[in-house]
């Protein structure tokens, strides 16, 4: 990825553009430990991939687990493991359960923002395209929201390679 680009904590992404970060960046807590995930997207896009972290690079993701937040049919998506919630611009926070008996997520790979290389194959054909539209100030905690001052990841330096991603505009 190259160092000098334009963007550190906002990257704008068309269809097939994304960042690939690596694992690390999100570190893997026990079942009962809260992970959080903060962002801010401006999109036009009724569909399209996010944020995804599941399985390594060249694997098919059909029956993998995974962590993903999407858009579908205009719709914020968000999975993972059993439980979930999401929370959109200060409102309540809504929740989810799947279905089966596993308790965690135990995902491979990089963290993927924006898209992927081969989304449909890596995401087994949940999404077929990244995003359209800009990510801001992404931060990943093991922590509930509020209970540590969330701190934004450095795009240039965590990036390990990525395509198609160009400076917000202001």
């Amino acid at each position: 990825m190259d160092r000098d680009s334009p963007y550190q904590y906002a990257a704008q992404f068309s269809d097939d553009g994304y960042i690939a970060l690596p694992k690390s960046v999100f570190p893997r807590s026990g079942q009962h430990s809260p992970e959080t995930i903060e962002l801010e997207i401006n999109t036009g896009s009724s569909e399209g991939l996010i944020l995804w972290q599941g399985v390594e690079l060249g694997e098919h993701g059909k029956g993998k687990d995974f962590i993903s937040l999407g858009l579908q049919n205009g719709h914020l998506v968000f999975r993972t493991g059993k439980d979930g919630y999401i929370q959109i611009d200060g409102g309540a926070a809504l929740h989810g359960q799947s279905k089966g008996r596993s308790l965690m997520v135990n995902t491979k790979g990089s963290v993927y923002l924006g898209g992927a290389p081969d989304t449909a194959a890596m995401t087994g054909g949940k999404f077929v395209s990244g995003m359209t539209g800009c990510v801001r100030n992404l931060a990943v905690m093991n922590a509930r929201p509020g209970q540590q001052p969330a701190q934004a990841i450095d795009l240039q330096t965590h990036g390990a390679h990525g395509m198609n991603v160009l400076p917000c505009s202001s």
